[in-house]
């Protein structure tokens, strides 16, 4: 950073907003970052569900004879 003249309240002021807008920013990412992690996580869920649910429709299939003894 610079050095701050503690007698001069302008560069106070621009100091006080570039911490609060840092702050803002930072509480922006981490609130979209928790909701990708949120939606990836349900795609998750589905995409294991839909796996268990081919692989129990592919054993049923291929536990039946081809042929009728």
């Amino acid at each position: 950073m610079y050095l701050l003249d503690p007698d001069h309240p302008t560069e106070l002021l621009y100091e006080r907003q570039e911490v609060l807008m840092r702050e803002a920013r930072n509480v922006r990412l981490a609130r979209e970052r928790r909701t990708v992690r949120r939606k990836e996580r349900r795609a998750g869920k589905r995409q294991a569900a839909g796996f268990l649910r081919r692989a129990i429709a592919l054993w049923g299939r291929a536990s039946t004879p081809f042929f009728s003894a």
